[in-house]
């Protein structure tokens, strides 16, 4: 069909050629809902994947430990967390005393989520 029998004025759109749009923004549009359809199970996925531990849920090596692994360790927080990173190493879990902020109670009370050999690893409930 040339230019000339296909008239491109919006006043004067043949049926056909209308109807060609349409089913082309009718696929197009599938096709954009789909990729978002899948754009977002991905990214809750990703989310899932890479969420961070929820607090308690982990044995960490105070020694080896990211600071958002530490975090997960109840009662410890962001400047907790960077206080014990700064104290490194540590013998025994006993040394978190020396860590401003950490006495005897909350050591007592958070000993279950510490070690200080061996790798970071879920806790067992």
């Amino acid at each position: 069909m040339s230019p000339e029998d296909r008239n491109d004025s919006p006043n004067a759109a043949s049926v056909s050629w209308a109807d060609q749009l349409l089913g082309f923004m009718a696929t197009t549009q599938g096709k954009v809902i789909a990729a978002t359809a899948v754009a977002a199970i991905a990214g809750v996925a990703y989310k899932l994947y890479n969420a961070p531990p929820v607090e308690g849920s982990l044995v960490v090596n105070v020694n080896t430990a990211t600071e958002q692994q530490i975090q997960t360790i109840p009662k410890i927080g962001a400047a907790r967390a960077a206080l014990i990173i700064a104290g490194r190493p540590y013998t025994s879990v006993d040394d978190l005393l020396r860590v401003k902020g950490i006495g005897r109670k909350t050591l007592d009370d958070v000993r279950p989520y510490i070690k200080v050999a061996g790798d970071t690893e879920k806790r067992s409930q």
